[in-house]
């Protein structure tokens, strides 16, 4: 039976009729193609994926998935992937994920609550712990949809408290270096060194924010396959936000989307009628029918989903366009 090894080492058989497809690998996470070459050696082609990166769900070596780089060049066709990522749940595997995510996202908001009867060190290693760990999901999905896995990965056993909480948390953060300017531009404005009408201080505001927007899907795929080195080179990002520019708009547009429900969620950012709709239904007003725990249950299944779907679309974009990418890796 023909063989790949990885370049950690790990050798993979596989089927003659699954040559071509591609999958990842279970040890260091790097991207493996089922294509036999005559020293045995399969170079992967992320060197340096494994660097940095969070250990992915991989397939089993003879289940790998199919390559869909032929099937991209529509851009249609990627509209309508992207547009099935909000079908994930179909698959029961899939919607176990999904509910693991929301558990962590909940048990990560009730912490909070405990502020009262438990240390602050140790309440900050909980959250650390519960937020690393929804992180490290995120990010597992990302590598996953790059790889062209159709499923959600499963949780991984617990590897220590840095590897599996804070290095996640710490790398997924990280991607918000986009926002930079836009926090940079706050504090010039509240320290009064730069003086502008509101009408343009808004302008200002928005156009950061935008951009911040526009960059961050590209900076959190980098991060995802190349380690949080990534956020360093801007030049590579921006790069990547404009290798297929009508595809990465399908992706902003997911991730806005995202952005907006997490922003929605808070009652402070609710414009009056939304609060309307969510009185009418019974997550706030006077007498609301969900509060407390169900509420937060019901905001993190919402919440967990549309960033699920974001990082799905996210890995989707490299997964059909990683030839026009710029970060390939020797």
């Amino acid at each position: 039976m023909p063989s790949v090894r990885c370049q950690c080492g790990v050798v993979y058989k596989f089927k003659p009729e699954q040559a071509g497809r591609q999958a990842t690998c279970k040890k260091c996470g790097a991207i493996v193609i089922a294509q036999p070459m005559p020293a045995g050696f399969l170079q992967p082609e992320r060197s340096k994926l494994a660097q940095g990166a969070p250990t992915t769900r991989s397939c089993a070596p003879d289940d790998v998935g199919p390559v869909r780089t032929n099937q991209s060049d529509s851009f249609l066709h990627f509209v309508a992937e992207a547009l099935g990522a909000f079908a994930l749940l179909r698959e029961p595997m899939n919607m176990l994920s999904w509910l693991g995510a929301a558990t962590l996202l909940v048990m990560a908001s009730l912490s909070a609550s405990l502020s009262a009867i438990v240390p602050l060190w140790t309440l900050s290693i909980l959250n650390i712990s519960f937020v690393g760990l929804l992180f490290s999901f995120y990010m597992q999905t990302i590598q996953g949809a790059a790889a062209g896995d159709e499923t959600l990965p499963l949780y991984s056993d617990w590897d220590g408290f840095v590897d599996s909480a804070l290095a996640p948390m710490a790398r997924f953060l990280a991607t918000g270096i986009v926002f930079l300017p836009m926090f940079a531009w706050g504090s010039l404005r509240a320290f009064e060194v730069v003086q502008v009408t509101d009408a343009q201080d808004s302008l200002i505001n928005a156009s950061l924010l935008g951009l911040g927007v526009w960059l961050w899907p590209a900076c959190a795929l980098g991060v995802a396959v190349l380690g949080i080195g990534f956020i360093v080179r801007w030049d590579l990002i921006v790069r990547t936000s404009l290798a297929a520019p009508l595809r990465y708009l399908v992706v902003c547009a997911v991730t806005g989307l995202a952005g907006a429900v997490e922003t929605l969620s808070d009652e402070a950012f609710q414009p009056d009628w939304l609060k309307q709709v969510f009185s009418l239904i019974g997550l706030s007003g006077e007498h609301p029918m969900l509060s407390g725990f169900s509420r937060t249950l019901v905001l993190a299944l919402v919440s967990s989903y549309t960033m699920i779907v974001t990082a799905r679309v996210i890995g989707l974009y490299y997964s059909r366009c990683r030839s026009r990418l710029p970060f390939d890796a020797g």
